[in-house]
């Protein structure tokens, strides 16, 4: 089954809690290719993403992000409940990717991985 996301990406600047969250939580370089994924617990589509490794996502630098407080064994989750409403990812499982110039680029659900990657992939030049 070959799944994909039916969102039109809505190309808008990141909001200012994106580089506001940068600074706080000290995530260099900001001026990367970030994949955001919002995540929940119970979420089947974000088990591969939240066991991904950076050799997996590169060039992209991987955020998982979630609305509350969760308790997972693999990649740290980042609790920012006003940057998932900032940047439109309410409905975990969801993904934006944010550009080195602060553009929000392109957004999806996330099913898992491999079909996130072959979203995003055309993207990297």
């Amino acid at each position: 089954m070959n799944l994909r996301s039916f969102e039109t990406p809505r190309r808008r600047l990141a909001p200012p809690s994106w580089r506001a969250r940068h600074e706080q939580w000290n995530l260099e370089p900001i001026d990367s290719w970030w994949l955001v994924v919002s995540v929940k617990a119970e979420c089947r589509g974000c088990d591969s993403v939240r066991h991904a490794d950076s050799r997996q996502v590169a060039p992209f630098r991987l955020l998982l992000l979630s609305a509350e407080p969760l308790d997972f064994d693999s990649e740290p989750v980042w609790v920012a409940s006003d940057l998932v409403d900032d940047l439109g990812l309410r409905g975990a499982p969801h993904y934006a990717v944010v550009s080195p110039d602060g553009w929000v680029v392109a957004e999806g659900a996330v099913f898992d991985l491999e079909q996130v990657l072959s979203e995003i992939s055309t993207l990297v030049v």
